[in-house]
């Protein structure tokens, strides 16, 4: 219920009831706390599967690639980028270029006859002569001889060396053709093998690699079903029953445009710098109207850390008032959320077919979860336990985690 401003008139009657709301923020704010590590974990896994989701089609683009180079390779070999066979062909054409320089020594034996017909002509003119000169025939021919017999003898004996040589150059070279037209048959065999093998690869691919994508979906799906069935609802409605019992024991008080300047009351309260509400209020609008209000909140949220034991103990029957007062009212409003709750979830499942009773249960379920998330904050030692807890955050920081709980209220 709402209490009187009268009741409010001492300082430390003030201060109690501002430690009292920044046990209800705090409660919020541990509440908020739970839905942000669900939406971190939740954030994380979606980018966990978004960079394996890269990395397989990265991999896949990888492989489809690699199937190309590999097959276009086996079609059309390069310099640049040969297969066995060709460079088997390479050696086979330089082996055939060796034999046709072997070969030019054919052309050189030709070339001796010339001289030898030369030579024939000049005796048939040197016979000529002799004849023309009185000298008989045998004559004749024995002068001839003498010329001629030499010069085929030695031209026969220079054509039988020239073709020895060829022979001896020929045989290996031929010997190495014959293996590498061997070895060019069987890797023709084994390329064509692989080219058909890598082009049924290529064929059974699959693009999309499904069965490699989305690995963390199931996961995701689980928690984002946990998230928006279980974690939002039992932390929003438990945040918005502590907000109506803030709302409620802090009526006549304070608004809750005021809250996030709790710790500056506190300060100007117990340091001196105001003597009532109206004077503290005072303070924080001139702050807020200055350039200096991040520094203030600094200050008192530090000096709200540094004393918060030693208040508590000294103001600890008005707190302790305060946590029951406030236990009572978030009790009281959790109570009234349920009531409609329930009535709710059972207009629900008098709908539901017998067929969809995993929905039934799910209702149930999450019914549960707010009853027992309820349960747990209203009382004294949650809110003492939740205030210490939340020490080291700034009021304004703790409105902050209110606001971000409220966006899922109209969910």
């Amino acid at each position: 219920m709402a209490i009187e401003a009268s009741q409010f008139t001492e300082k430390d009657q003030l201060i109690a009831k501002f430690y009292t709301l920044r046990a209800g923020l705090s409660v919020i704010a541990e509440k908020t706390e739970k839905i942000k590590v669900t939406e971190k974990y939740l954030s994380d896994l979606n980018a966990k599967n978004d960079e394996n989701n890269k990395k397989v089609q990265d991999d896949v683009i990888s492989e489809i690639n690699y199937y190309k180079r590999e097959i276009e390779r086996y079609k059309n070999p390069t310099h640049n980028n040969p297969t066995p066979s060709y460079l088997i062909e390479r050696r086979i054409a330089g082996y055939q270029q060796e034999l046709e320089k072997v070969e030019e020594h054919k052309a050189k034996l030709s070339h001796t006859l010339l001289p030898a017909i030369a030579t024939v002509v000049a005796c048939a003119l040197v016979a000529g002569i002799c004849l023309a000169n009185g000298m008989d025939f045998f004559g004749a021919a024995a002068t001839i001889s003498m010329y001629i017999l030499p010069f085929i003898a030695g031209s026969k004996w220079r054509r039988h060396k020239t073709e020895q040589e060829r022979e001896r150059l020929r045989a290996p070279i031929y010997e190495k053709l014959v293996k590498e037209k061997k070895e060019l048959e069987k890797a023709q065999k084994t390329e064509k093998a692989a080219l058909a093998q890598l082009t049924a690869e290529y064929a059974a691919l699959d693009p999309t690699a499904k069965d490699k994508m989305d690995i963390y979906k199931g996961n995701i799906e689980e928690w984002e079903t946990k998230l928006n069935t279980e974690i939002i609802p039992a932390c929003t409605s438990a945040a918005q029953a502590v907000q109506n019992a803030m709302l409620e024991t802090g009526n006549g008080i304070i608004t809750e445009a005021d809250w996030a300047n709790l710790d500056l009351l506190i300060f100007y309260l117990e340091t001196g710098r105001a003597d009532s509400l109206k004077e503290a209020l005072q303070l924080v609008d001139k702050q807020r109207q200055t350039d200096q209000i991040v520094h203030a909140l600094y200050e008192a949220s530090s000096y709200v850390v540094r004393t918060l034991g030693e208040r508590l103990d000294k103001l600890s029957s008005l707190v302790q008032t305060g946590f029951a007062q406030l236990a009572t009212q978030i009790q009281h409003n959790h109570n009234e959320t349920m009531s409609t709750m329930k009535t709710a979830f059972s207009s629900l499942e008098d709908v539901i077919s017998e067929g969809n009773r995993e929905i039934s249960r799910r209702l149930g379920d999450i019914q549960a979860t707010i009853i027992s998330e309820g349960t747990k904050i209203a009382s004294a030692e949650m809110l003492n336990a939740a205030l210490l807890r939340k020490a080291n955050d700034s009021s304004d920081k703790l409105m902050y985690e209110l606001r971000y709980n409220q966006k899922y209220w109209d969910k």
